[in-house]
């Protein structure tokens, strides 16, 4: 295995005879991510440091190690809604409903939930949801219970791509400081003209 999963795969607690089958989880997310929003990513240190490698004249790819130094960095929403999957993963449907109508009622926002300015499903989520319910069923029926509380309340809420990309960083075992890596990745393989080719190039 080469490139850039199997360099995040050596941070990982997954069983290694799983994870050719568990790659393609990691390629939704990164396409899911070419359109993260640069002011979002001006905020991230693994962002600023592959930008700084290439502005001063080093490789794509030194500049993508140098993201991938700073692994350890905690990313806002995509580690919140780590952890919120951490806490819900497979409980009780009354269990998570009781939970999320309390949080709901008490102005708590939901990690993982909720965009300021997609206001149905985000469709680039479509494709993590999919290679994941491949593996399991769990990340689907968590969002979805969620999603029903607030329909419940007529409120437009959704998963959203930190819930997803979040289920996807769980699914691979990473840490949860790891959770926000590969959005972040896909973002920095989107920032030259080069790298938009990453379907053509899965060796990076």
């Amino acid at each position: 295995m080469q490139g850039v999963y199997g360099l995040l795969m050596r941070s990982s607690g997954l069983d290694e005879s799983l994870r050719d089958s568990y790659q393609e989880v990691f390629n939704a997310c990164l396409r899911a991510s070419y359109d993260l929003p640069e002011g979002v990513a001006n905020v991230r240190p693994s962002y600023l440091n592959f930008k700084n490698t290439v502005i001063w004249g080093q490789s794509v790819e030194n500049g993508m190690a140098a993201a991938l130094m700073t692994l350890n960095s905690d990313h806002g929403p995509f580690s919140a809604a780590f952890e919120f999957i951490e806490k819900f993963l497979d409980k009780d449907v009354a269990f998570v409903q009781e939970h999320a109508t309390i949080m709901i009622v008490d102005k708590v926002m939901i990690p993982g939930f909720g965009n300021p300015v997609i206001k149905t499903h985000d469709d680039r989520i479509l494709p993590i949801k999919d290679e994941l319910s491949k593996i399991t069923d769990s990340y689907r029926v968590l969002s979805e219970t969620v999603e029903d509380v607030f329909k419940s309340r007529n409120l437009p809420i959704f998963s959203n791509l930190a819930f997803w990309c979040a289920a996807a960083a769980h699914a691979l075992k990473l840490r949860k400081e790891n959770a926000s890596t590969i959005p972040i990745i896909g973002f920095l393989l989107s920032y030259t003209s080069k790298i938009r080719l990453w379907p053509l190039q899965p060796s990076l």
